[in-house]
């Protein structure tokens, strides 16, 4: 069973508009996780274009959860 949830946050600006893709992995290990983030996590696209069209990267959000807990959140 993973123990381990990782949730990277993309910021992307189009245009004027700004959007962000999530994603997210389990595994037994943080680090795990985060390999299996991009390769197989579960992709979310909140506002920008509908295909999915790369904007400039602004922000990054990563976070690791252990469980319940938030273990650590850096934005970069």
């Amino acid at each position: 069973m993973p123990k381990f949830k990782v949730e990277i946050q993309d910021v992307e600006a189009f245009g004027r508009e700004y959007y962000t893709t999530t994603y997210v992995a389990f595994g037994k290990s943080p680090k795990q996780a985060f390999e299996r983030a991009y390769k197989f996590g579960t992709r979310q696209v909140s506002g920008g274009h509908p295909q999915g069209y790369g904007g400039t990267p602004v922000l990054q959000c990563r976070t690791i959860w252990q469980g319940s807990k938030k273990i650590s959140c850096v934005w970069d």
